[in-house]
């Protein structure tokens, strides 16, 4: 993992390797990653003045936003039964987190890829579907509350980016066979208030 000293600078430091990494994530002066080492995902995270910490040891923690308040990501658990959980997991924002204290979200489904968080919101890819089909959850963290928002019949969405009041979304068709990424055709703008004003939660 390498970082500039400053958004002008060319010169890139080594603050971190790893075998396997997930995506970094970063706002201000904190970097976030997922690590796959002895046999699960962690979440790491960097500041300058704190160096590296493990703000989750897993055994699957992934997909970590990050906005002014939160720090955001998807905590997966196996089950004795041999199935799987996965939670929403959040703490306040700050580089200083040897003593963070992680907060429990919602039980969600079939949640993959990157999750977007702003104000008290959190969006989320879910593809229940055959054929890569995908639809967005809404959650609200102050009472966990998951709305859906579906995609129009023959298309698939993804959430592209978020504020505390609206969200962000690539409309587009699915790629033919079910592989390989869709190239967006619309942008799709929500008002968060008003969309789950109309809308029961899941």
């Amino acid at each position: 993992m390498q970082v500039s000293a400053s958004l002008d600078s060319t010169v890139l430091q080594t603050v971190y390797s790893g075998v396997t990494m997930g995506l970094a994530n970063a706002r201000g002066n904190l970097l976030t990653w997922s690590e796959y080492a002895g046999g699960k995902w962690i979440l790491q995270t960097w500041a300058r003045t704190r160096g590296v910490q493990t703000l989750d040891s897993g055994p699957d923690a992934r997909f970590a936003a990050l906005s002014a308040e939160r720090i955001v990501w998807l905590a997966r658990t196996h089950e004795a039964d041999g199935g799987t959980s996965t939670r929403i997991r959040w703490t306040p924002f700050s580089i200083d987190l040897g003593q963070a204290q992680i907060h429990e979200g919602p039980e969600l489904p079939a949640v993959i890829g990157q999750l977007y968080t702003a104000g008290d919101w959190v969006a989320a890819t879910q593809c229940p579907y055959e054929n890569q089909v995908c639809q967005v959850l809404l959650i609200r963290l102050t009472d966990n509350a998951v709305f859906l928002i579906p995609p129009e019949a023959g298309h698939t969405i993804l959430p592209l980016g978020m504020s505390s009041s609206t969200l962000l979304v690539g409309e587009s068709r699915p790629p033919p066979g079910g592989t390989g990424m869709p190239e967006h055709e619309a942008l799709l703008r929500y008002d968060i208030p008003s969309y789950v004003a109309t809308k029961a939660p899941l």
